[in-house]
């Protein structure tokens, strides 16, 4: 055991061939152990090792670099937090295909006509108290711990959609929808849980799941909730003589969602592991640990040794006997010394002051949201509200009366036209989308998907009038030649609604640092739901309106699909100003785009 002070000069290269050499040596050794080789292959040998040998340069790791393998997800929680996740999109649809029905049976207004304006409001007061309360349970989940908000939003679930199937006047069905998103912040603590559960290695995959829980749950919710409404009247053998679901008819929907709110909960209870103790015993011992400590010196390195007070390091070998004995004179002539100051050198202190005030000028220019990334998210909320818009406008026209404006769907026929294009929605997203991501530059052809919507939405009110046409034409089978026309519109809307979103995404994402990324994606969330929370209340107040001032075309039941429209044409305008060089990631990110677009 020998000690080397800081002034011995340790040549890196000359190591690498001492370990190569104890190797040989060492190999050699083991062969002696099970009888000689022959003499070439022990020549060969030789020679390959100090092929080996010859090629190292300073510049060669020591260790390898191997590229890490991807995190095996934790399936158990990852199982729980699809649950959670999938219960917000079957509690917002599940009441599309009846909620028209609904307040037809609140007996408000004798005109039908006004039906939708009352409809809009009840959707909007979801999203309204969701928006107001979503930061409130983010900062909750951050004092108190992912868990019991995640449980709570759950059991708030049930309590919620199983009041709003009681609903039997308008006032009743605010109060419950609102106490609906009052009670359920879950979205965002559920993001924050599943990036604390994953690394960088399976995040991409984890958050995959996401979409695809959200894609499935606009498939139940809406197939719940058309299929199971008024039972007594669909099922008549079965539900007929119960008076409950005639008095209520649609709570048999609601109670089947409060009850799989309710089965996540108890699954949740059980299993579900806590991810952030802000106040556990465990934190406050760390805390206090590392703030009754003295203040942190600064290890730099010099190339030459300094003569201060600077208290130099001592390099131990405890291993000289195995590296064998260092040659001095092939060494390097270049001298590094690691050396500790302490933070409380005046001298330091002003010599670094320069230097701090650039780096934290630095840091305060990258944590400025840009002005490409204020472009991603206003396309981002035109889109949200376009997207949340056409919902409510779509589903008036369905259900309304075939002269009146619309398809004359009942609740049932709705459903299955959204469950089919829940399914569209899955398909895109998975095989279409990635394919052409793969082949096209996304934001090149951006623009032209939003100009694409505006043909899809003018054909809407022209298939009512297609309907009135064949129907005063006395033609067999006018329903079955009108899904077959309404089908292929809705297959290419879906489609371009999943681009559009999948797009917007990425370009957000791509145009932010990741020092800045969280703050933006809830800045791009908040936005979002803003927009949502008076997207279905002027949707149905136009389509309400198209319907009752017996005015002409263009006000006639074309308006609201003519505003649908002219958003569609602010925000293609609006996506010409994002750069194309947005839809790829940069150099460091590359490895999670591949991954998503896979």
């Amino acid at each position: 055991m020998s000690n080397l002070s800081s002034n011995d000069q340790v040549d890196f290269s000359s190591k690498k061939i001492i370990d190569s050499t104890d190797s040989i040596d060492q190999s050699s050794s083991s062969r002696n152990l099970s009888g000689p080789l022959p003499q070439n292959v022990q020549n060969t040998e030789l020679l390959e090792n100090n092929d080996e040998i010859s090629q190292t340069s300073e510049t060669t790791p020591l260790i390898p670099i191997t590229k890490k393998k991807d995190t095996p997800l934790p399936k158990s929680q990852l199982f729980i937090l699809a649950v959670v996740v999938l219960c917000e999109p079957i509690n917002f649809t599940i009441l599309l295909p009846f909620v028209y029905f609904m307040v037809k049976g609140f007996n408000i207004t004798d005109d039908e006509k006004e039906i939708g304006r009352y409809a809009g409001l009840i959707a909007s007061s979801f999203f309204f108290a969701q928006f107001c309360c979503s930061i409130f349970w983010g900062h909750m989940s951050d004092r108190y711990g992912r868990r019991p908000i995640l449980l709570f939003g759950l059991f708030g679930n049930v309590i919620g959609i199983t009041l709003f199937g009681l609903s039997r006047s308008l006032i009743w069905a605010i109060i419950t929808r609102s106490s609906c998103g009052i009670l359920n912040g879950n979205i965002g603590v559920a993001k924050s849980m599943l990036g604390e559960i994953t690394d960088k290695t399976n995040q991409a995959k984890a958050f995959s799941i996401f979409g695809f829980c959200w894609g499935f749950g606009t498939i139940i919710g809406p197939m719940i909730g058309g299929f199971l409404s008024n039972p007594a009247e669909q099922f008549p053998s079965i539900f007929g003589d119960w008076t409950f679901f005639k008095i209520y008819p649609y709570f048999l929907p609601c109670a089947f969602a409060g009850l799989f709110s309710l089965t996540g909960f108890t699954v949740g209870y059980f299993n579900l592991i806590e991810t952030h103790y802000p106040n556990s015993r465990r934190n406050q011992d760390i805390e206090q640990k590392f703030s009754s400590q003295q203040p942190p010196r600064k290890l730099s390195q010099s190339p030459e040794l300094h003569q201060s007070s600077q208290s130099q390091l001592q390099l131990q070998s405890s291993q000289q006997s195995s590296y064998g004995t260092i040659n001095q004179s092939n060494c390097n002539s270049r001298k590094t010394t690691t050396t500790i100051t302490s933070t409380d050198n005046d001298n330091n202190d002003n010599n670094n002051n320069n230097g701090d005030d650039q780096r934290i000028q630095k840091k305060d220019n990258k944590t400025k949201i840009s002005k490409i990334t204020r472009i991603a998210i206003i396309s981002h909320c035109i889109l949200s509200f376009h997207a949340i818009f056409f919902d409510e406008v779509y589903t008036l026209y369905a259900v309304t009366k075939i002269y009146d404006g619309g398809l004359g769907f009942s609740a049932a026929k709705l459903a299955l036209t959204l469950a089919c294009m829940g399914f569209i929605q899955l398909f895109s997203q998975f095989i279409i989308y990635p394919w052409l991501a793969r082949r096209i530059n996304i934001a090149k052809i951006y623009p032209l998907i939003w100009f694409s919507y505006i043909p899809i939405y003018l054909s809407f009110p022209t298939i009512n009038k297609m309907y009135i046409f064949l129907s005063d034409k006395k033609i067999e089978s006018v329903e079955t030649i009108i899904w077959f026309i309404l089908l292929p519109f809705l297959t290419v809307r879906f489609f371009l609604n999943v681009f559009s979103y999948t797009s917007s995404m990425l370009f957000i994402n791509n145009s932010a640092t990741s020092d800045i990324l969280g703050t933006v994606n809830g800045i791009a969330q908040a936005s979002a739901s803003f927009v949502r929370t008076i997207g279905p209340a002027l949707g149905g107040f136009f389509w309400s309106w198209s319907l009752t001032n017996n005015l002409k075309f263009p006000f006639d039941s074309y308006f609201a699909f003519i505003v649908l429209s002219v958003v569609a044409l602010i925000g293609g305008y609006q996506s010409t100003l994002i750069p194309h060089n947005l839809s790829a990631a940069n150099n460091s990110d590359k490895e999670i785009t591949n991954e998503l677009c896979e």
